[in-house]
């Protein structure tokens, strides 16, 4: 009774797990040791434009293709032992390429038992276009005020010019 108990709460645990991770809107990748794919969430398949068992128990070098970058930093993250946290790099799918940014945390305990990697990344797409637009507007603004320096510096003199042709006309 004790092991069917246990049996089911861990089938609970891992359920939630999964569904927690699928639920995640950053793409989250994680590796072995030895640098092989165990995970991979629908965000993380969607960004890099594979599928599922095309990449999992495979090495991680093996999304090289789709981003060179990432794949360095989760290889550099689990060599070294070292937290790779807010770097830029771009995912090549098709004839599209864009910027995502990576954070990497090593699952090794820092000794000689190297346990893998974890990698989250989201789409930077979003945020380059709120950029381009806030500069889009910073310009129109300029050129508001531009025009607007211009009007009053053409309105004084028309004035001037109006008031003596009034004058002359009295």
């Amino acid at each position: 009774l004790e092991r069917v108990r246990h049996h089911r709460r861990t089938t609970r645990e891992r359920r939630f797990r999964e569904c927690l991770l699928e639920a995640m809107g950053d793409g989250l990748i994680a590796t072995d040791g030895a640098g092989i794919l165990t995970a991979a969430n629908r965000a993380a398949l969607a960004l890099l434009g594979v599928e599922r068992d095309k990449v999992l128990g495979r090495p991680i070098e093996t999304i090289r293709m789709r981003s060179p970058k990432l794949a360095a930093y989760c290889r550099d993250a689990m060599d070294q032992q070292v937290r790779i946290s807010q770097q830029e790099a771009m995912v090549n799918c098709g004839k599209e390429s864009f910027p995502i940014s990576v954070s990497v945390v090593p699952l090794g305990d820092g000794g000689e038992d190297v346990g893998g990697v974890v990698a989250t990344f989201s789409d930077l797409r979003p945020l380059r276009a709120m950029e381009q637009e806030l500069r889009r507007l910073d310009r129109l603004a300029a050129l508001g005020r531009f025009a607007s320096a211009v009007a009053h510096e053409i309105r004084n003199p028309l004035a001037a010019i109006g008031a003596g042709v009034e004058f002359l006309s009295s």
